[in-house]
């Protein structure tokens, strides 16, 4: 984010890889007054909790994406853009070093 000069804009909140932790996280972002476009989950589960957390105060103006590209992440009524990581190239990578 700093490289391209979006370092001061971007928070964290701290967040497992669960739905429940994603939700709890998301509803703390909300709860701090901050404005925020977007939310970028840890995991796929953590964007359906971040989902929740927003559908629930009806935010509807905020893009999530999760990291994983699961299952979950393809359900059409969930509609979530979700990162496929390229585990194969990190293993071989990992392997290598």
């Amino acid at each position: 984010m700093r490289l391209h000069g979006l370092g001061s804009g971007s928070l964290v909140v701290e967040a497992d890889f669960s739905e429940s932790s994603g939700y709890a996280a998301t509803c703390r972002l909300l709860d701090s007054g901050a404005e925020f476009t977007a939310v970028t989950a840890v995991s796929d589960y953590a964007a359906v909790g971040a989902l929740a957390a927003l559908a629930q105060r009806g935010r509807s103006d905020v893009s999530v994406i999760g990291y994983g590209d699961t299952a979950v992440a393809s359900f059409e009524y969930i509609a979530l853009t979700s990162l496929r990581p390229g585990n194969v190239a990190i293993g071989e990578r990992a392997a290598q070093e």
